[in-house]
């Protein structure tokens, strides 16, 4: 949530463009592009500019598209979009639109940062985009059926560690005890579908609780065991 925070922090000084896709009425993702900056994804990256009204053409949305990683080259690719206004946009919007300089609405609600990096190199430090992207209207119950059993399983964080862990109910309250795809938080790990890897970004519950009460409790304890010998 602080990561998001920041995030939305920083956009909110620049002119920002924002990459909104819409389906059954609702948000589902948003890229958000600073005006300009080159961002890259992968083996390719691109700009998204604003072009102000000219004459008799209204503004627009250019994108500049690059088969480098670092928006250079001769012989780049340009597309132009047009700019939807957030007062326009309804529930029978559908699809990709773009905003400049307007947030959509709720988004600070409904979406969350993506924030799991994939990386090209086993130890985490080549990162394979500099993408920033927000996942929307995400079911925070996300508890599917185990096919051919009884059990039920939720993708989380839990005790430090990202994963997918089992339940009996299908709301995914009464554990089961086990899980399965299991990875340290902060660690860098292969993915499963494919050569590059990733680090779960995941608190650690058990080291980012109160100590307070672990704290006091261990010093009585040390306590007593010295009064115990002492008298």
């Amino acid at each position: 949530m602080f990561i998001a925070l920041l995030a939305l922090t920083a956009f909110a000084a620049a002119e920002n463009i924002y990459e909104c896709t819409y389906s059954d009425s609702k948000l589902k993702v948003v890229t958000v592009y600073e005006d300009g900056k080159c961002y890259f994804e992968n083996t390719s990256s691109k700009k998204v500019t604003y072009v102000p009204a000219k004459n008799n053409a209204p503004a627009q949305i250019k994108i500049i598209s690059y088969t480098t990683t670092d928006c250079s080259g001769d012989e780049p690719t340009e597309d132009s979009k047009d700019i939807t206004k957030k007062a326009d946009i309804s529930s029978s919007t559908t699809g990709l639109v773009y905003l400049y300089n307007e947030e959509p609405d709720k988004m600070g609600d409904e979406c969350s940062l993506i924030n799991n990096q994939v990386y090209s190199d086993d130890q985490c430090t080549n990162v394979t985009s500099n993408m920033v992207r927000y996942s929307c209207n995400v079911s925070t119950k996300n508890c599917n059926k185990v096919s051919n059993t009884e059990f039920y399983m939720k993708s989380e964080n839990k005790v430090g560690y990202f994963g997918v862990f089992y339940y009996k109910d299908e709301n995914c309250t009464e554990e089961l005890g086990f899980g399965a795809q299991m990875y340290k938080c902060g660690m860098c790990v292969p993915q499963s579908n494919g050569d590059k890897y990733v680090k779960y970004e995941c608190e650690d519950e058990c080291q980012n609780k109160p100590n307070d009460d672990g704290s006091i409790a261990t010093i009585v304890a040390f306590i007593a065991i010295a009064l115990f010998f002492v008298f």
